[in-house]
């Protein structure tokens, strides 16, 4: 098989304190956070890049009172941007992998699926939507 390149699009980092984290990262490596309207509340920096190439990063609060890292919905590890969702899934699963979750449709965004490999990680897999570009 042919080395291809998929892209990171998403890296999440849990935090105590959202805005310290915030201005943190900011301060270090110049990112621009705002919020984002992930369930559970997070900070947002969009690094450039088109749309199939735009990494984000999702700051991401811990409990404060357990420390806890965020209420998983599916995955929080990271996100790869691909060009075609579905054989992609049909080759984790042949190669032993699992779905997780989806594919689902996002708005304004394209398709998305979680998949867990197996040493048991997961990752997100994101198809961009031809009208989000």
């Amino acid at each position: 098989m042919p080395h291809r390149h998929f892209p990171f699009v998403v890296l999440e980092i849990e935090a105590d304190n959202l805005r310290r984290a915030g201005t943190f990262y900011s301060a270090i490596f110049g990112w621009s956070f705002a919020d984002s309207d992930i369930e559970g509340g997070a900070l947002e920096a969009e690094l450039g890049g088109d749309h199939d190439t735009m990494v984000r990063v999702h700051l991401r609060a811990r409990d404060p009172l357990t420390g806890a890292p965020p209420a998983r919905q599916a995955t929080q590890g990271p996100a790869l941007c691909v060009h075609d969702l579905a054989p992609i899934l049909a080759g984790i699963v042949a190669a032993g992998g699992q779905l997780i979750a989806g594919p689902i449709d996002v708005p304004g965004v394209g398709r998305r699926a979680y998949v867990r490999d197996t040493e048991g990680n997961e990752v997100a897999l994101l198809e961009a939507s031809h009208e989000s570009h």
